[in-house]
């Protein structure tokens, strides 16, 4: 399936390259178009490409932003102070899951997701966007199952809610990468289709997250 793997790279490849601050896909496109053309035998083409990755990752250098905490006052028993807390632990777990420090992004998610549900409740779609959190560290540790059971919480509540497409979108195709990682191909390709399809409805073809989803099935084409 190199021929399809080429053309979702392709694809990404023209997204990535209009938007500034997608040039480290970019570069990790241009690697991987690099790999599918030589896997086809276009040795030139692929050795241009990964001059091109080269290139890129060079000039990037480490110039690449960190997340930083926000900083907020503690939960001062009112929607407004547990909304402003939460927001707070879900950066300081956001921190602690760029770094790799699982167990106290989950500590920091739990947090947020617990005083957001007091806050507005169980069904509002910050309340998903936590446990979609949840679920991603749980899945990059390999628990497919605990990431699994947080994807769905995510997408109780997100479907069918106006507004909410990206985020049903990510959910999916964060489920698709579980799928992926359990060797599950073509049930992962079926989620980053579901994913690619309300993506491009809600924001058109061009946006970079869909680039990013061509890639994610180009992946799958290539292990199939």
């Amino acid at each position: 399936h190199n021929d399809k793997a080429l053309e979702c790279f392709q694809k990404a490849q023209k997204i990535f390259s209009r938007i500034d601050d997608m040039q480290p896909q970019l570069a990790a496109t241009y690697k991987s178009l690099a790999a599918v053309l030589k896997a086809l035998g276009q040795n030139e083409k692929a050795s241009s490409y990964g001059e091109k990755a080269y290139q890129l990752r060079q000039r990037l250098g480490s110039d690449s932003s960190a997340r930083s905490m926000a900083s907020a006052e503690g939960p001062g028993g009112d929607p407004t102070a547990d909304l402003e807390a939460a927001k707070t632990y879900n950066n300081m777990g956001t921190v602690f899951d760029s770094q790799g420090e699982y167990e106290k992004a989950l500590e920091y998610y739990k947090k947020s997701l617990q005083l957001r549900i007091r806050a507005v409740g169980p069904g509002d779609v910050e309340v998903a966007k936590t446990y979609n959190n949840i679920g991603e560290v749980y899945r990059v540790q390999g628990f497919y199952d605990q990431a699994l059971k947080y994807y769905q919480k995510s997408l109780d509540i997100s479907e069918g809610k106006s507004g909410s497409e990206m985020e049903v979108a990510a959910t999916l195709s964060n489920m698709g990468s579980v799928y992926a990682g359990e060797g599950a191909y073509k049930r992962a390709l079926s989620y980053y289709q579901k994913s690619h399809k309300i993506m491009v409805r809600a924001v058109g073809p061009d946006h970079k997250n869909v680039g990013a989803t061509y890639n994610n099935m180009s992946v799958i084409y290539q292990a199939m």
